[in-house]
């Protein structure tokens, strides 16, 4: 009969000696080469895409997209922000060439936890012209959504 003890250790031996003669023969021409990484994740710049030039609306659809903005002025003081994102969304459609509802749409996507589409709009914003309405606060904003949806890298 044989031992038990000593099939324990023989296991390991083989399968030892099966791994030293297995990459015994592995060359290093036979090796794949990867490419070293040089740009980081999050090492990028970002900049907005190209915005496509939107027709004008008629005097209509701006009046229907400021009643829209109004009526989620109220929905935000009644504090329903989905409503007023809703409103907003419906506001910027009737009127896409408006930097400012673009801004408020932004703000109320951003505080919903929607960064995505919240960097769609301040892009759409700064596009349109916000800042020679007074919002200065588009860039710092948009670049905080896109820092915050950057990978992390560890030191």
């Amino acid at each position: 009969m044989s031992n038990p003890t000593s099939r324990r250790v023989q296991l390991p031996l083989a399968a030892g000696l099966f791994l030293l003669l297995l990459f015994g023969r592995v060359s290093s021409g036979d090796a794949q080469e990867l490419p070293l990484k040089r740009n980081l994740p999050g090492s990028e710049t970002f900049s907005c895409p190209e915005l496509d030039l939107v027709t004008p609306p008629s005097p209509e659809e701006e009046n229907q997209a400021r009643v829209l903005g109004s009526n989620a002025d109220q929905a935000l003081i009644l504090g329903d922000q989905e409503r007023a994102r809703d409103l907003l969304a419906r506001a910027t459609e009737l009127d896409p060439s408006s930097p400012e509802l673009a801004y408020r749409y932004a703000r109320i996507l951003e505080d919903l936890g929607e960064p995505d589409e919240a960097i769609e709009q301040y892009c759409r914003s700064m596009a349109l012209g916000s800042e020679g309405l007074g919002i200065q606060d588009v860039q710092s904003r948009l670049d905080a959504l896109v820092l915050a949806a950057q990978p992390e890298v560890s030191e």
